[in-house]
C-alpha cells in the first residue's frame, strides 16, 4: 500500500504534468523505468525531448531546486535520457532537461514552479 509521501509525490507529478501540458508541451512517457533509473516525464516541447524532474515538498523551505536536484541525481538522469533516446532511437532530436517544484500547501492546494533547461548535460 502506497504511503502518504508515494501518494504526495505521485500527485504531485501529475499536476506537474498537467502544468508542462497546459504550456503546450505533450506527454511521451510517465515513470519511464531504465536499469539506470527513472524519468519521472518525457515530454515533447515543439520537437524538443524533454526530460522533466519533478520533486514534491510539503514544506517551502524545501523548494530549492538546485538543492534538491544532487550532481548525483543529475547523474542518474542524464544515464536515464541516454538509454531513453538509444532505446527509442531518438538521436537526432534535441534535448533538454527541466526541473520542476511541486509545493502542497498545508490545506493540500498545489502550486507549482517550472524551471526549463535546469541543467545541461556534460559531454
Amino acid at each position: 500500500m502506497p504511503d502518504e509521501r508515494h501518494e504526495r509525490g505521485a500527485a504531485g507529478e501529475r499536476f506537474a504534468e498537467a502544468l508542462l501540458a497546459s504550456k503546450g508541451m505533450r506527454v511521451v512517457a510517465r515513470n519511464f523505468a531504465t536499469p539506470v533509473g527513472e524519468i519521472d516525464r518525457v515530454m515533447d516541447d515543439a520537437g524538443t525531448l524533454v526530460f522533466v524532474e519533478v520533486r514534491t515538498r510539503s514544506d517551502a523551505r524545501s523548494a530549492d531546486p538546485m538543492a534538491a536536484m544532487s550532481a548525483d541525481k543529475r547523474g542518474r538522469l542524464l544515464r536515464a535520457a541516454e538509454w531513453f533516446v538509444n532505446r527509442k532511437g531518438a538521436q537526432h532530436r534535441p534535448l533538454r532537461f527541466d526541473f520542476v517544484v511541486v509545493l502542497q500547501a498545508a490545506d493540500g492546494e498545489l502550486s507549482a514552479n517550472h524551471y526549463a533547461d535546469a541543467f545541461l548535460p556534460k559531454r
